[in-house]
């Protein structure tokens, strides 16, 4: 579960970074497509189990929606720590 959760994760962030970047659409699916085929290396998963997963997931709820509380709470935390470092470096500005 951690590791669909962690995969989901990572492409919902690589499918905003991409969207954000403005390319044509037939550029935009090989810049996906590229960094896509990392994810699955950096997860040590194959496309036929990320399949796999979401289809079995898509029969249990209560599991999707667990995976969905992990993204969520580690989006989260992220986030925090990225404020929370920006602060600490505007801080530091003031020290100078």
């Amino acid at each position: 579960m951690d590791q669909v959760a962690g995969f989901l994760k990572d492409l919902y962030i690589l499918e905003t970074k991409v969207k954000e970047l403005k390319l044509y659409k037939d550029s935009a699916k090989v810049v996906f497509a590229h960094y896509e085929k990392k994810l699955f290396e950096k997860h040590n998963m194959t496309d036929s189990l990320y399949r796999e997963s979401f289809k079995y997931y898509m029969d249990d709820i209560k599991g999707l929606t667990k995976i969905y509380e992990i993204i969520a709470d580690s989006l989260s935390l992220e986030e925090r720590l990225a404020t929370a470092k920006r602060r600490g470096l505007e801080g530091d500005d003031e020290d100078y």
